[in-house]
This record gives C-alpha cells, sequence and structure tokens, in this order.
C-alpha cells in the first residue's frame, strides 16, 4: 500500500468519495477510511431532499419520499404537505456505497480499515503514515484532503485544526415498522425529551422506521440515549403516531456545530465535508452539501494537477464557490441554531406559532435556509416578528 500518490484522501463518507470520483481521473488518488466497511457503521439518520439529490444523480432507489411532515412543539403541532419539493430518508449505507463505487470506476482506490497517523510536510510533497492490520505504510502525495468528519484528523496533525467546541450528538434506533405511516415524518422538539435539540421519526424505503434525538453540546450535558429510551416508553411516542416492531439496530453520529471554517484550503491541504463544517446547522443536514462540495474541491484539484503553475488559483475556486453560493446561509443557519439551542418549551410555543399554515414549498425553503422576502414578511404578518427580523437581516447584508 506504500508509494506515491496524487491525492491522498482521510476518510471515506460522502465527501471524501466525492472527491475521489473526480481527482481519479486526473491522477492516482487512494482514500484511507477508518471504519471497515464503507458505509457501516451508520452515523447519520439521513434526511435530504429530492431534487438537490435528483440534481446531485443519486439514483431514486436510495431513498423513501416524504409527503407530510408533523412539526411537534410543546401545546402546538404542525401539519405540512409536500408536493414535487419534499424531503427524504436515504438509505446511507447504499448511497455510500454508490458513491464509492462511483470513485472506484473513475480509479480511485479505496483501502478500508486504515487508520491516518500523521503527516509531514517535506517541501515538494506531503509525507503521510497510515496504519492498516497493524502495519504502517508511508505515502508521498502532491495534496492531501481531510475529510474525515469532525476528528478532523489531518488538520489537527498540522496544528490547524481543533475538535468542535460546540457539536451535535445524535442517538437513533431502527426498527420494524409496525403500523406507523410509511410517508410521513415527524419533528419533535421540547425540553422534556430534546433539550438544544430536536427528535425525529423517519420512514425508510426498505418499510422500517428510524426514532432518533439530537442534542448538542455543551448547550445540555443530558444523555441523547438516555432522552431517546424516555422518549420510546412514554405516551407521547404513541400519540405521535409511533408505532414501532423489534429493534434492527442503534445507530450514533456526531456533527460539528461551531460554524463553517474560514477557509478551507491550508496549502496542499485541502478540507471538505463535516471537517470543513459543511453540515447545515439548522437541523444537521449534510450528506449533499458533502457531495457537492466534494465533487467542487475535487475539480478544483484535478485542475491543480493538471496546470500546476496555477494551483493556487485552481484550489481557491473551491473556496470561492462555496464562499458565494453556502457561506451566507450557513452563518445564518448557526446562528439560528445557537438561539434555539437555548429555547424553552414557552419559546418554542411562540416560534411555531407563525409556521403554522405554510405551503410546503414555503416549509421546504424555511427548513433549507433558502427562503426570500416574502417568506420573512409572510411570517412577520403572522406575528413572527423575531423570526421575521432574524431573516430579514439575511438581505440587507
Amino acid at each position: 500500500m506504500d508509494g506515491n500518490l496524487d491525492v491522498l484522501i482521510v476518510g471515506g463518507g460522502p465527501a471524501g468519495l466525492a472527491v475521489a470520483e473526480r481527482t481519479a481521473r486526473a491522477g492516482r488518488t487512494l482514500v484511507v477510511h477508518q471504519d471497515a466497511e464503507i458505509g457501516r457503521p451508520v452515523r447519520t439518520s439521513g434526511g435530504s431532499w429530492k431534487a438537490h439529490l435528483m440534481a446531485l444523480g443519486i439514483p431514486a432507489r436510495f431513498y423513501q419520499e416524504i409527503d407530510r411532515l408533523t412539526i411537534a412543539a410543546p401545546d402546538r403541532r404542525l401539519e405540512v404537505s409536500f408536493g414535487a419539493d419534499r424531503p427524504v430518508v436515504l438509505d446511507v449505507t447504499s448511497t455510500y456505497q454508490y458513491l464509492a463505487n462511483l470513485a472506484e470506476v473513475a480509479g480511485a482506490s479505496i483501502e478500508c480499515a486504515a487508520k491516518f497517523l500523521r503527516i509531514v510536510d517535506e517541501g515538494g510533497s506531503l509525507r503521510c503514515t497510515v496504519r492498516q492490520q497493524g502495519v504502517e505504510h508511508q505515502f508521498s502525495a502532491r495534496y492531501v484532503v481531510d475529510a474525515s468528519g469532525h476528528h478532523r484528523a489531518v488538520l489537527r496533525q498540522t496544528g490547524r485544526g481543533y475538535r468542535p467546541g460546540r457539536f451535535g450528538v445524535g442517538v437513533e434506533a431502527e426498527f420494524e415498522n409496525a403500523s406507523t405511516e410509511p410517508a410521513r415524518a415527524v419533528l419533535f422538539v421540547g425540553t422534556e425529551f430534546c433539550p438544544a435539540g430536536y427528535g425525529w421519526i423517519f420512514p425508510t424505503r426498505t418499510g422500517s422506521v428510524r426514532v432518533g434525538i439530537g442534542i448538542i453540546r455543551p448547550d445540555t450535558d443530558l444523555s441523547a440515549g438516555d432522552l431517546l429510551n424516555a422518549f420510546l416508553s412514554s405516551p407521547y411516542a404513541d400519540g405521535l403516531g409511533l408505532r414501532v416492531g423489534a429493534l434492527i439496530e442503534k445507530h450514533f453520529g456526531v456533527i460539528p456545530s461551531d460554524g463553517t471554517a474560514p477557509s478551507f484550503l491550508h496549502g496542499r491541504i485541502i478540507s471538505v465535508g463535516d471537517a470543513a463544517g459543511q453540515a447545515l446547522p439548522l437541523i444537521g443536514e449534510g450528506i449533499r452539501y458533502s457531495v457537492e462540495a466534494g465533487r467542487e474541491a475535487g475539480e478544483a484539484i484535478a485542475a491543480a494537477l493538471g496546470d500546476p503553475s496555477r494551483a493556487e488559483a485552481c484550489l481557491r475556486s473551491y473556496q470561492s464557490w462555496w464562499d458565494d453560493k453556502y457561506r451566507a446561509r450557513f452563518t445564518l443557519a448557526q446562528r439560528a441554531n445557537e438561539k434555539m439551542g437555548r429555547f424553552s418549551d414557552r419559546r418554542w410555543h411562540q416560534a411555531t406559532g407563525p409556521l403554522k399554515g405554510l405551503s410546503g414549498d414555503e416549509m421546504a425553503a424555511l427548513l433549507r435556509m433558502e427562503f426570500g422576502p416574502s417568506l420573512a414578511f409572510k411570517l412577520a404578518m403572522r406575528g413572527g416578528y423575531r423570526a421575521a427580523r432574524f431573516l430579514f437581516r439575511r438581505f440587507w447584508r
């Protein structure tokens, strides 16, 4: 496994695999992935949006479409029906393995059960050490991509990264579906079961149902697992229409919630995905952003490989693309996330009131932070003055 590489990618999640699929066409690319298998264990609920996955070329066989969403807040319940612009729940393992196949077909090599250890800048190349099955291997790479998620393994080795001081912890249980509606999802909030976070009930394409709770550290020090167990045994779960059969498996994940990194470029080290903070903080959605950003980063690195004299400008195109398209939206979502982490039940009740009666398209835009002035005005007219003022700041800038 030793040798010279054009690109070494640390992390075989959606971001790293998307980078590999693009760089493999331009040079020798290796992905090293710490887990024994791509896509397992599952560390995310897999929520996303149909139109965006279609634009990324993710086949429909990998997700379950959601027709109706219930948002349950203390003493308030909202029902939203979706048209064509609808949310979906991904089969995470199959999706990641599909992305891995794309990368391998393009010419990338993928090594699992391989742990990144250290990196040394030798001037003309980056010397990296990886351990696999107890044996250390040495690589010399022109570019190294940190796609290691919240670990930020490469960046921390160089002193440029750090473990997030604010992060989301999610625990999810997947059950056989006894009678929960197959195309209905639920988001629930409130201090009893998900202080400083939210919970979800998601149907899957295989007929199971996923029930989870995510909380923000350090906004609360309660255990997400304990909160989930309390929810599952409560009458509240039954009141939300949850009917489950036998437990299939449990999932656990961590996602940074400290904002998008100011820069993704560190010489010839490039960060992408969760390592760069590229998950929308409002509800922790990251997969589609990771795939899109990974492809953009991969194209930029491939261009730099093809024209070394313009390498710096090529890499800057990736940073500029993100800043132009997503920076403002993610900054606003981060501020909203920090505010909601401090919500009391009374504040949740107040905040969800103006959302009543929003169309599916309007709710989709709000959850994705893609709203326009008209939606902010609509919320203001319904009494959501704080929310409207918060949203309008985006446009005043």
